[in-house]
């Protein structure tokens, strides 16, 4: 069952005394229902782009992005903020972290004022991802896995469908980089969540179920 598509999605930008350079180009994408999608590609390709076009940042110069069957956009503005804060968590390589709040005051954030039991999910989480210890420690006191393993909290804490996960290991030394892929795709794998990755590591491309490389604006399957 798929919960997200892209139909011939297309993205450009203005560059300059009337230009625009296209960055997608008839992007179409399925993604399954509690399945892992690696986006892959050289540096500049479109990924992050595509990403947050999957995630409804930023809207296509043309197609559509449809969730369970229904446009994104088809509720305006206040439907995709609501649907976005619902059905998506997001996980950045640079943690984007709250620097005056702790570690489990940053898990709280997206759930604070949408969920009565947000503290007993925090608490849960923060077990999950190992930062029992930590949790009350601002990022500045946190390793780079510790910043990131709260981040993936932060991103589930709302119970979110679609994880969007933008080179989450990209600032990680080899040692924690295997550590945050491998319990972002357990506990992805054990609450039946859709991820869409992007990376430019090979290996890490390879451990997703479906695997897309972006050539020149296009997405082609890449096995």
């Amino acid at each position: 069952m798929k919960v997200l598509e892209l139909n011939n999605v297309s993205k450009s930008f203005p560059f300059g005394h009337g230009r625009r350079i296209e960055v997608l180009t008839k992007v179409s994408l399925t993604v399954p229902a509690a399945g892992t999608v690696a986006i892959s590609g050289s540096s500049g390709s479109g990924k992050t782009t595509l990403l947050n076009v999957i995630g409804g940042l930023v809207q296509p110069t043309d197609g559509e992005v449809s969730w369970r069957g229904k446009s994104i956009y088809a509720d305006g503005r206040a439907g995709l903020t609501r649907w976005r804060s619902e059905a998506v968590g997001f996980i950045f390589q640079a943690y984007h972290l709250m620097p005056e709040l702790s570690a489990r005051e940053n898990i709280l954030l997206p759930a604070a004022f949408r969920r009565r039991d947000a503290a007993a999910l925090a608490a849960e989480l923060i077990e999950q991802v190992g930062l029992r210890e930590r949790a009350d420690h601002r990022p500045a006191e946190l390793s780079g896995g510790e910043q990131q393993r709260a981040a993936i909290a932060r991103a589930l804490i709302n119970d979110p469908a679609l994880i969007l996960a933008d080179e989450p290991t990209g600032n990680l030394d080899p040692a924690n980089s295997e550590a945050v892929l491998a319990l972002l795709l357990d506990l992805a794998r054990k609450k039946n969540k859709a991820v869409v990755l992007v990376t430019h590591d090979a290996a890490i491309a390879q451990r997703m179920d479906l695997r897309y490389r972006l050539v020149g604006g296009k997405l082609e399957t890449n096995l």
